[in-house]
């Protein structure tokens, strides 16, 4: 700002404090559009006296004139669901702050999407605002104000009229995404090794080969039932209920934010997470015995030894299968997981003949690792966005969003093509069709965010 647009809006300020406190250019009119019973959207209209204007949600310059601020006030029955927007506004170069400014003039709407949380039948949404109006000659600063709409909640009615199919969709979708994940784990280096040195194991151990089967069998049940018990204990410990209510906790979601940041590091090569090694000897010692108790130690050992690889995967299905608030959820999706985890280990006991067709272990299960950990930083960016929401700060907007997301896509797109390696990672003499294919994929989903805004 040049020395006369200062003072110009020094003297405005001042001007307005001493002989302005009566102006009320501005109308404000709050009302509560419900469509959606579950996602209510508060709507502040501004109805602006001819020759005034009040500014946009964004500020173009740090020289230029106070945005118009609107706060949905933090609370456990609702949240803000997504950006807060507004109607179409005017741009253009501001003569007195002599920057570029977006403003609105005759009428302003801005729209602040709710998501409901609570079961209450009455909720008041809370909520605060502040603008700065102005003419061609002053400009005044009215104090922030507040306001409280109350909602009648038809949310869980919508729900109870559902006859469960929306709960079973969720419930099928938590389960694919655990299948998913239980398939990426099995393609890492901590687990895919362990398949033919497990399966050989049961057959040269059993007497005959019905017994070896029926023993890899139990083996992958035991998987299951390690991985669903280890679901539902932490839902336990923690509760369903409370689980869903932090979802919406600013500190909630930067902690899971951070943590995923470190299982990311972690899939890079930065570091390796792994329990202690006291643990994993001691099942191991277990593992000798004979019986149901050795076989439920082997697959207890695999899922120990294993933890470098499978826990970023399970921490992150939890915190999503937790958003359903109850123990299904966490039930459903590590079901899912162990299942995909544990079948190979039953059908290779089964028909090991087809054990030659696995591929060799090698670079690739690395690459898969690192690959991981490019989704778990894009993961780990719906967490700060989530906590951004609920503060309202502005740092994680849309634009810086797609920005990450870009540069991460881009770096992966670019890493499967062999351009540059990570730590642990073997030379790429050339590049498979899958491996292309990926590459292709990750690049695409660059160029589709940057084509999208356009």
């Amino acid at each position: 700002m040049t020395r006369i647009g200062l003072f110009l809006f020094c003297f405005l300020f001042l001007f307005n404090s001493l002989f302005s406190q009566d102006i009320q250019p501005v109308k404000w009119n709050i009302s509560l559009k419900s469509d959606n019973p579950c996602k209510p959207v508060i709507i502040l209209k501004a109805s602006i006296q001819s020759g005034w204007h009040i500014y946009s949600l964004k500020k173009l310059s740090d020289d230029g004139p106070n945005p118009t601020l609107i706060k949905l006030e933090p609370s456990p029955d609702y949240a803000l669901a997504d950006s807060i927007t507004e109607s179409k506004f005017h741009e253009e170069l501001d003569k007195v702050f002599e920057v570029k400014v977006r403003y609105h003039e005759k009428e302003a709407e801005f729209f602040v999407p709710v998501k409901i949380l609570s079961k209450k039948e009455k909720i008041i949404l809370k909520g605060a605002y502040e603008f700065q109006a102005c003419d061609s000659a002053r400009c005044i600063f009215p104090p922030a104000e507040t306001f409280e709409i109350p909602y009648e909640n038809k949310c869980d009615e919508v729900s109870a009229s559902t006859s469960g199919s929306e709960a079973g969709q969720s419930f099928w979708s938590i389960f694919i995404q655990g299948f998913i994940g239980g398939f990426l784990a099995l393609l890492t280096p901590c687990v895919f090794p362990m398949i033919p040195m497990n399966v050989s194991f049961f057959t040269k151990r059993s007497k005959n080969k019905k017994e070896g089967v029926r023993n890899a069998f139990i083996y992958s049940l035991f998987i299951v039932v390690i991985y669903v018990s280890l679901g539902l204990g932490i839902t336990a410990l923690f509760g369903a209920g409370a689980l869903h209510s932090l979802s919406t906790n600013v500190w909630f979601n930067l902690a899971f934010f951070v943590l995923l940041l470190v299982f990311a590091f972690s899939f890079l090569g930065a570091f390796e997470i792994v329990l202690p090694s006291s643990w994993i000897n001691k099942a191991d010692q277990k593992s000798e015995k004979g019986g149901l108790t050795g076989i439920f130690f082997m697959a207890f050992t695999l899922s120990l030894v294993s933890f470098s690889c499978t826990g970023p995967i399970i921490g992150t299905l939890l915190v999503q299968a937790a958003s359903t608030g109850n123990y299904a959820g966490p039930f459903w999706g590590m079901f899912g997981f162990a299942l995909a985890l544990s079948i190979p280990f039953g059908f290779f006991a089964a028909f090991p003949g087809y054990l030659n067709s696995l591929p060799k272990s090698g670079g690739w299960l690395n690459a898969v690792k690192v690959t991981l950990g490019y989704l778990e930083l894009a993961l780990a960016l719906k967490f700060a966005s989530n906590a951004d929401l609920v503060v309202q700060a502005g740092i994680l907007t849309r634009e810086v969003f797609i920005t990450l997301w870009v540069v991460i896509f881009g770096m992966l797109g670019l890493y499967l093509l062999g351009l540059y390696k990570t730590a642990h990672d073997s030379d790429v003499k050339h590049l498979s069709v899958t491996r292309l294919m990926f590459a292709l994929l990750s690049l695409s989903m660059t160029v589709y965010p940057v084509s999208y805004t356009h």
